[in-house]
């Protein structure tokens, strides 16, 4: 489990410096490790207290003492309290330092930063020494070479890379006293990680296999991001993401709440996904909670949502100008739904279109359509699947409508050629039976034509059927509307799917 700490900053330069490179490096304090959470807080000088200001996670542990560089820009260095506007930089942030102009509205020269580029070149030279052990590293003041020898090898790499003022550059490199080191990175504002999104209400539609649900996932964690959770896992377990599929049975006391027996005879009040979702909500202000309604449109929903479809406008929302509370009918309890609780619903065009749903209820949500995408379809032994499915969809589309088309996700995770056999023999002549009410004619069309026999390449082909042989007597009158029956080929090759679209 990840573990929290907090440390503090006295200085606005320093803690400016850290903050614009979003790298802070610290001395450990206890037992912080990788990914623990880091609250860095500043001193307010006006209040006198430590206000949390960046939080971040850990994304190093270094073991070794960090060199580190008493920094004075030149517009301070006439100012009396000169301490006050020392900066001390930690070697492994001094490249950073040269993409700033200010700290602090302390302006950062190109004289300082041509004292920064010396220092770098001295740091590669101090490396390369510490690394064939050439150099004593004892603490001697402020310089690290405590041997004479040390210090003279230092200038005469230094002499060699034609380095300026070295004498001033080793007076000025310190080594700070923690044995380790931490580097929190990702740091993000305190006050900006709960995000407003401009929508409450967000429902994906679209034609099935679109990868709406993936959508409905990968927005959650958009509104979810958080520096301590990374995954839906992550949110689940923390009850921060709910996820509820709809279906024709799906109640009103499933959802906010209902009578239960307690087994001993009596009826309680049993409160439903919904219910108990908005309560944590509102129970954790400063954190955002999504519920995603999978299959939304399979529901009842004007049944399901009852009286609470009200509440869940934006402008009805706690705290709102317009804010809302109702009285529940079973508990009598008040109930309202707190701002940062998002509802993102998804839902097949094929199972109820848009213009069937209750219009208080589309009112309510903002519809967001989505319609296959082509581009990252395989091709497989030959078979472009970018070509085959547009084709299908153009078909589908005239015989048929758009809320009908097939969706890329049937294609997207197949390797070989039996993978996407069987996924037409399973899945999408299925769907298409489905369409067309098993009109197979017309599956016929959509999957590039009718065949005259099993040995051609079409998904479907006909039969021609001599009724006087197959029945004895009586359907002379018949005869005419049934003399061809249309069956699916079992003989599935390479030319078959390429019929679809050559």
């Amino acid at each position: 489990m990840r573990e929290k700490y907090i440390y503090h900053f006295n200085s606005q330069e320093e803690f400016d410096l850290f903050s614009q490179s979003n790298v802070f490096i610290l001395p450990k304090k206890s037992k912080e490790k990788i990914k623990d959470i880091i609250y860095i807080s500043l001193y307010d000088k006006n209040s006198k207290k430590f206000n949390l200001k960046l939080k971040g996670t850990i994304s190093k542990i270094l073991s070794k003492k960090i060199f580190s560089y008493n920094f004075i820009p030149s517009s301070v260095k006439d100012k009396e309290n000169l301490k006050e506007y020392i900066l001390s930089i930690p070697f492994p942030l001094i490249e950073n330092f040269l993409n700033f102009t200010s700290i602090n509205n302390i302006i950062i020269s190109n004289e300082d930063k041509n004292e920064i580029k010396e220092l770098i070149k001295l740091k590669k030279i101090l490396e390369n020494l510490i690394l064939e052990n050439k150099i004593n590293l004892k603490k001697s003041e402020n310089i690290y070479f405590t041997t004479e020898k040390s210090i003279q090898l230092i200038k005469e790499e230094a002499f060699k890379e034609n380095i300026k003022n070295i004498n001033y550059l080793l007076k000025n490199i310190f080594l700070c006293n923690s044995k380790e080191n931490i580097v929190v990175e990702n740091l993000i504002a305190i006050e900006d990680q709960k995000k407003e999104f401009p929508y409450k209400n967000l429902i994906f539609y679209g034609p099935p296999g679109t990868g709406k649900t993936t959508l409905a996932l990968k927005e959650s964690l958009n509104i979810l991001k958080d520096m301590e959770l990374s995954t839906i896992d992550d949110f689940v377990k923390e009850e921060q993401l709910e996820i509820c599929s709809f279906h024709q049975s799906y109640s009103y006391e499933d959802f906010i709440e209902g009578l239960t027996s307690d087994s001993k005879g009596n009826f309680v009040i049993k409160n439903g996904i919904f219910k108990n979702f908005v309560l944590k909500a509102k129970n954790n202000l400063e954190k955002n909670f999504v519920i995603i309604l999978d299959e939304i449109n399979r529901g009842d929903i004007s049944k399901i949502f009852g009286e609470i479809i009200t509440l869940i406008e934006e402008d009805k929302r706690e705290g709102e100008k317009n804010s809302l509370t109702i009285t529940l009918p079973y508990s009598q309890e008040k109930f309202s739904i707190p701002n940062n609780l998002y509802i993102i619903g998804t839902m097949n065009n094929s199972d109820r279109s848009i213009s069937s749903f209750d219009l208080a209820l589309r009112r309510r949500f903002l519809f967001k359509e989505i319609e296959p995408t082509y581009d990252n379809l395989p091709i497989i032994e030959n078979i472009d699947l970018k070509k085959l499915l547009e084709v299908m969809n153009k078909r589908i589309e005239v015989l048929y409508d758009r809320q009908h088309l097939i969706g890329q996700s049937y294609f997207l995770n197949l390797s070989s050629f039996e993978d996407l056999k069987i996924t037409f023999i399973h899945k999408i002549i299925p769907l298409l039976q489905e369409y067309f009410l098993n009109d197979l004619e017309k599956v016929g069309l959509i999957l590039g034509g009718i065949g005259t026999n099993s040995q051609e390449n079409f998904f479907v082909y006909q039969e021609n059927i001599n009724i006087s042989k197959l029945f004895k007597r009586g359907m002379e009158d018949f005869q005419e509307n049934i003399n061809i029956l249309y069956k699916l080929n079992p003989n599935i090759s390479t030319g078959t799917f390429l019929n679809i679209y050559e």
